[in-house]
């Protein structure tokens, strides 16, 4: 079979399922952009989940209503050569398994029953083992993550992702192929679900249409995403603002969090300080032959503030000043 041949196939399975979006990101970004907008792409199942460390959902509902743009990625390395590599993940998923074609839709996919569900396929190709039409995701990750791709593991975030590319297209035969590290590559078959597909389907619905049409602000989530947007989303004034009544509780929990921090951390220090005192000297200790613990010298390098002083003068000229919103819960006070 050759490409021409695949496309075909890809476009004939799409056919009453989904609708081919004229937008591709290497054609004109810029499109590609905002037609993301008007929809929920492979990337944002996760978000949805909460299976995304690096977004929350809090987030990507302020960009999809159009409350915040979406930060400017250019120069971020890691997702350049995430694109520039994703050919070659594709071509050696190719030559691990056979030789079968790779196609790169150069359209977006549009679910015909749900308009507001889309995606960009990396690649359509032949699935190795059925030899039918299947599904392929092409990732890079550093090998500080290779514990991610460990025996049969799949980041659940990209899993999500595979899950929403096969609601999209009806396509169930799914392949995930990854570079970690530059130098190890593996590929693992998804096993789609349909109680888990139909559950995933479910909360990207109630997402879009509770929270972005029906405009209703999602609850605040630990994602340091929505910290990053609320400290920097608003210019701070002057003033007092009501709160509504169950702040006093909010603010009762968090301090009482706080607390809860400070004495863990007094007691993880008292602990490592027991194990310092029994190994002394000794860089590792063990019980019956079982590590349980090391300490060991680590050298860091650090910007010697005096020493550049002395050296060039006043550092005052390479000094940035930033601004930032710090937040601090008052102990509640008693009414007398």
């Amino acid at each position: 079979m050759n490409i021409k041949e695949l496309e075909e196939r890809a476009l004939d399975a799409l056919s009453g399922v989904a609708l081919a979006i004229p937008v591709a990101q290497e054609v004109d970004e810029a499109a590609w952009l905002e037609q993301r907008l008007k929809g929920l792409g492979g990337s944002d199942a996760g978000t949805v989940l909460g299976l995304n460390p690096y977004q929350g959902a809090f987030e990507l509902w302020l960009l999809k209503t159009g409350q915040i743009q979406a930060p400017d990625l250019t120069g971020n390395e890691p997702i350049y050569w995430g694109h520039r590599l994703e050919a070659m993940v594709c071509e050696e998923f190719s030559r691990r398994h056979g030789g079968p074609p790779l196609y790169k839709p150069g359209f977006m996919a549009q679910s015909v029953d749900r308009p507001w569900q889309q995606v960009s396929l990396d690649a359509v190709t032949m699935d190795p083992d059925t030899g039918e039409l299947a599904i392929f995701e092409a990732k890079t990750a550093s090998g500080f993550l290779a514990n991610e791709w460990e025996d049969d593991r799949i980041p659940a975030r990209y899993e999500a992702q595979c899950y929403h590319a096969a609601a999209v297209t009806g396509i169930r035969n799914v392949w995930i192929g990854c570079l970690i590290g530059g130098q190890r590559f593996v590929a693992k078959k998804v096993q789609i679900d349909e109680a888990v597909l139909s559950d995933v389907v479910a909360a990207e619905e109630r997402f879009w249409v509770d929270h972005v049409i029906g405009g209703a602000q999602p609850q605040p989530d630990a994602s340091a995403s929505c910290t990053d947007v609320l400290r920097d989303m608003w210019v701070a004034q002057a003033g007092t603002i009501e709160l509504p009544p169950e702040a006093f509780d909010v603010a009762d929990a968090y301090l009482e969090c706080n607390a809860r921090i400070d004495e863990l951390e007094t007691e993880k220090k008292r602990l490592g300080n027991w194990l310092r005192n029994e190994m002394g000297e000794m860089t590792t200790g063990s019980v019956g032959g079982v590590v349980v613990a090391t300490n060991k010298e680590q050298k860091r390098k650090h910007f010697n503030l005096a020493g550049f002083r002395a050296d060039h003068g006043d550092s005052t000229p390479y000094e940035e000043e930033r601004t930032t919103r710090v937040l601090r819960v008052a102990q509640r006070k008693e009414q007398g």
